[in-house]
């Protein structure tokens, strides 16, 4: 997904603004369940800067990559685990960070629905780019439900070796801005998988999306 970014013309903004959104949940057929984040955050003040900190992988999260990206291009790659080098920054630095959670269990999506929940925009911070993927085992595809409110983007699905792939994504920041515009009558835009709609409490403005494959998945998808 190619990065927008505003600062082409040398306007500064003020704030951290959120290059990149990226979010992929993987429920396998076993059960086992991982999230992918990749962040990418620009610092445009000191305030923003005393906050960085906070954009730190969770506890117990795999590092893949750690690095800030300096107003002089220049790049500097961190320690992995390494959050407290995130006090040098300087505005103007650029973040970008990319980790992988684990969760236990092998309860697939009823056991970790935060995985599979994404939230489009954030009235804290412009976010120019958003993406969320939700791979699923495609032979189990008539369980998955998606729940879209607050005028969340359209899906696209295929099935990737043997895997559903759905996935949703935004790199126009005009078209982010109107969605966070609209918030306070529809909400922010948010997407839910869930396997059964059982349970969940559903806004009368709520999208419902089923999706049934109705090719044939293919061989078992490796774990990876």
């Amino acid at each position: 997904m190619a990065i927008a970014d505003d600062t082409a013309s040398g306007e500064t903004t003020a704030g951290a603004v959120e290059l990149l959104d990226d979010h992929v949940a993987i429920s396998r057929p076993d059960g086992s369940v991982s999230l992918y984040v990749h962040n990418v955050t620009r610092l445009g003040s000191d305030e923003a800067v005393q906050a960085a900190v906070q954009l730190a992988a969770p506890q117990g999260a795999e590092v893949l990559m750690l690095r800030v990206l300096h107003a002089d291009g220049s790049a500097t790659d961190l320690p992995r685990g390494a959050q407290s080098s995130l006090r040098s920054l300087l505005a103007g630095d650029v973040v970008d960070e990319e980790y992988v959670v684990h969760y236990a269990g092998d309860g697939g999506i009823p056991e970790h629905p935060e995985a599979f929940q994404f939230v489009f925009g954030s009235f804290n911070e412009r976010v120019l780019n958003s993406r969320f993927v939700v791979l699923s085992p495609a032979e189990q595809a008539d369980r998955g439900v998606v729940i879209a409110t607050g005028g969340a983007l359209a899906m696209a699905a295929k099935v990737v070796n043997g895997m559903l792939q759905r996935m949703w994504s935004s790199d126009d920041a005009d078209q982010a801005e109107s969605a966070v515009a609209s918030a306070p009558r529809n909400g922010l835009p948010i997407v839910r998988v869930v396997e059964q709609e059982n349970g969940w409490s559903v806004p009368s403005s709520a999208e419902h999306q089923r999706h049934i494959e109705t090719i044939h998945p293919g061989p078992r998808p490796q774990d990876s």
